[in-house]
């Protein structure tokens, strides 16, 4: 029988993308409607996200789009700076 290898490669959620997944699920936006806004798709939004390469201005519409606390704001920035 022949091997076969297995790609053991593990995707993991960072916290900023968690973060905003979850306010998205509790507001009942879509995650589409704030990429259209952003003007970018819904893959490249996602992506930027995890790998925190979102930029500033994009943050702010997410802030906007999500209607977010000044808690969750500073919450929001922490996790982005963490995840770069």
């Amino acid at each position: 029988m022949p091997k076969v290898a297995i790609n053991n490669r593990k995707y993991k959620e960072s916290e900023l993308e968690k973060f905003v997944k979850s306010k998205c699920v509790r507001r009942g936006i879509k995650l589409q409607d704030i990429a259209v806004e952003l003007g970018v798709s819904r893959s490249t939004l996602w992506r930027e996200l995890k790998k925190g390469t979102t930029k500033y201005g994009e943050l702010l519409l997410i802030v906007n789009a999500l209607d977010l606390s000044d808690e969750e704001v500073v919450n929001l920035m922490r996790l982005n700076e963490r995840t770069k």
